[in-house]
């Protein structure tokens, strides 16, 4: 029997498009109007998953979790909310009643699959009826990074995200709902969350073992908002470094450049640069400061692109992204080694 979700919403156009947007991806898929009918439907069918609204007559989403979690048979079924309610303190109450995620409204479906495969698979369930239980390679599910991570992040869990693509295998460690770590083939930190943002085709996979995943050039309390920055020039890390062959290129000044002194270097490369979209220094250090710190790394022979990031600690993002635009201007060059 394939899984059972049970979609609860006033809005019927909702509780249709679920259903329509499920079913025809292998689940069974049950509706109801209000949170009484949902519990009902819940105590019946015993659904693997609930995808709720909050504001809703006769019960509430907050009551009908409420009522799951107090359930002897329910308690274990994971509640994912769909509201428009966006404020803190909302996302707060639904996390302390036991939901495993939240999504504002609008959503784009795209997002709502990875919260349900992302919760089912944390859960042991098998979205894709591969089976196994929870050690099997093959359970996996795919989604954009920071949309798989949000699940664990929302529900401060501990554990280990484990990371599976054609170009090799990776981490992202997670402690009380920050990230703790990341490892993709030999880079650590900013560098590896960066190249599991920029690549497709990327399956993970929820569990608790512990994993190698260095916490170099994460700052302090790393969350989603560090995702978002990363998202935001992920596209042009992409284009930059993946063409190299290593997850942790060695970068160099190039030949035309390597006589210069900073100053100069500092005029050159600053010039038409764009922060694209990536949060500013920290603790009110200049932009400047980033560029100075990376060209110096560079003018002593050279450093690893996680190295880069370490150095500049709670700027490390900012690092790795003004050497992807020394690289686009050619200034810096790759190192063979």
């Amino acid at each position: 029997m394939g899984i059972t979700i049970l979609a609860v919403d006033d809005s019927l156009l909702v509780t249709e498009l679920v259903r329509e947007y499920f079913t025809a991806r292998g689940y069974r898929v049950f509706c109801a109007g209000n949170g009484r009918e949902g519990l009902s439907l819940a105590e019946r069918e015993r659904p693997d998953l609930v995808l709720s609204d909050v504001k809703m007559p006769v019960m509430d989403g907050w009551e009908l979790c409420r009522r799951l979690k107090a359930h002897p048979e329910l308690r274990s079924v994971p509640v994912i909310f769909l509201t428009v309610e966006g404020e803190d303190h909302d996302v707060k109450k639904g996390i302390d009643l036991g939901a495993s995620g939240y999504l504002t409204k609008p959503f784009s479906f795209d997002e709502l699959r990875a919260s349900v495969e992302a919760v089912l698979s944390a859960g042991g369930k098998d979205p894709y009826g591969l089976g196994g239980g929870e050690d099997a390679e093959e359970e996996s599910v795919g989604g954009e990074l920071a949309e798989v991570l949000n699940i664990f992040l929302e529900k401060r869990s501990t554990g280990t995200l484990l990371v599976s693509h054609a170009d090799g295998d990776g981490a992202v460690a997670v402690r009380d709902g920050v990230i703790d770590g990341a490892m993709f083939g030999d880079a650590r930190g900013v560098v590896a969350l960066m190249h599991m943002a920029s690549r497709e085709d990327v399956r993970y996979r929820f569990g608790t073992s512990e994993r190698d995943a260095g916490r170099e050039g994460l700052p302090d309390r790393a969350g989603l908002e560090l995702l978002g920055d990363i998202r935001d020039v992920a596209r042009e890390f992409g284009e930059i470094v993946l063409s190299s062959g290593s997850t942790d290129p060695v970068l160099v000044l190039g030949p035309k450049y390597a006589g210069m002194d900073v100053t100069s270097l500092l005029d050159l490369s600053t010039a038409g640069f764009k922060r694209a979209g990536a949060r500013k220094p920290a603790h009110g250090a200049s932009m400047l400061s980033v560029f100075e710190s990376v060209l110096r790394a560079l003018k002593k022979g050279g450093a690893r692109l996680c190295n880069l990031a370490a150095a500049a600690g709670p700027d490390g993002l900012l690092a790795v992204h003004v050497a992807c635009h020394l690289v686009k201007r050619k200034i810096a060059v790759e190192k063979r080694l």
